[in-house]
């Protein structure tokens, strides 16, 4: 059992070989000839176990329950027969209910993956399946509108690095948001910039990642703040420098970054403006769709975590009699 920072998160190990476990974690040993280790997994993972978990938790930078704490949880005791004929119903419902929310998670990745395909596909061919095609010269581009232009990024926006702030001056409320390469970090009593701009990350992880700003706000060093040309799109600027992935561009150092002159002079497409409007509502249409489907799923999981919690509850405080529901000869 969990008992920093992961507190109360249960994992039955079945192994016959010697192994060793790290401070943050509790073993609790059942005796199999009295008891069921099946049962009081699914026992400690009840709401009411984890309830108790958390009213004995303290909290500091992290919340923590004592060992000395553990032996106070109050389980029940059924006979080995009722407790073994439990812990194999739950098993099979559970199963069932977490095969459930695994179909609602791949849903979600495709969903996910439609998106990007939707976006990466109208970016860099249009929307019109019989517009000639030329070769763009570029690898990540191939065969692009014959009315396109393909040019540096640089020629189609304007980019400067953020500024510098300490995490001192952040704040969870304020006048002015704080944008970094993961976009809204906080806030702060001042700001850099005002108007709609699209924000690269520029270290780390976050490198070439892209989030929207708009209004007046900060934007730290971690993100590069690219100022469209008045011929430009801000919407379809920010998905299509999505589509050109500018994490393949950065250079590794202590971690890996991306200059603004590195950006700047990646090849990238510039369709006409009314092209880009009409390209950029389209994206927005399409991703609000997936957006809706994805939602439903989220939801979907969600209720099924917690029909999953209420029916481990039910059945290990005897609220449901589960004899007769699942095979003799398995719950023996």
């Amino acid at each position: 059992m969990g008992k920093a920072a992961s507190t109360g998160k249960i994992a039955r190990v079945k192994t016959d070989f010697t192994f060793s476990i790290w401070s943050p974690l509790a073993l609790i040993r059942v005796d199999s000839q009295l008891s069921s280790p099946s049962f009081y997994e699914q026992a400690l993972k009840s709401a009411i176990s984890q309830a108790q978990i958390d009213v004995l938790c303290t909290s500091n930078t992290q919340k923590n329950i004592s060992m000395d704490d553990v032996p106070r949880l109050v389980m029940t005791r059924p006979t080995i027969e009722e407790q073994l004929a439990i812990a194999t119903f739950l098993d099979h419902e559970t199963a069932k209910i977490d095969a459930l929310i695994a179909e609602q998670q791949r849903l979600i990745e495709l969903l996910q993956e439609k998106r990007q395909a939707v976006i990466s596909h109208a970016v860099t061919k249009g929307l019109n399946p019989d517009a000639p095609m030329k070769d763009s010269g570029v690898e990540w581009l191939g065969e692009v509108p014959e009315h396109w232009e393909v040019m540096p990024l640089k020629r189609i926006v304007a980019m400067q690095s953020g500024n510098s702030i300490t995490a001192e001056t952040i704040e969870s409320a304020g006048a002015y948001p704080v944008y970094g390469g993961n976009g809204l970090r906080g806030y702060t009593s001042s700001f850099t910039h005002s108007g709609e701009f699209v924000l690269v990350g520029r270290q780390g992880a976050l490198c070439g990642n892209i989030n929207y700003a708009t209004g007046r706000f900060f934007a730290s060093e971690h993100a590069v703040v690219a100022t469209a040309h008045k011929s430009v799109d801000v919407a379809w600027l920010g998905e299509m420098m999505r589509t050109m992935n500018l994490n393949q561009y950065s250079v590794s150092a202590a971690q890996p970054g991306l200059s603004v002159e590195l950006i700047g002079n990646v090849r990238t497409i510039y369709a006409p403006l009314e092209e880009q409007r009409r390209l950029a509502g389209f994206l927005g249409d399409q991703s609000e769709t997936l957006a809706g489907l994805s939602t439903e799923a989220f939801k979907a999981i969600d209720l099924l975590k917690e029909r999953r919690s209420a029916l481990i509850s039910a059945a290990v405080t005897g609220q449901i009699d589960v004899r007769g529901l699942v095979p003799e000869a398995e719950a023996a």
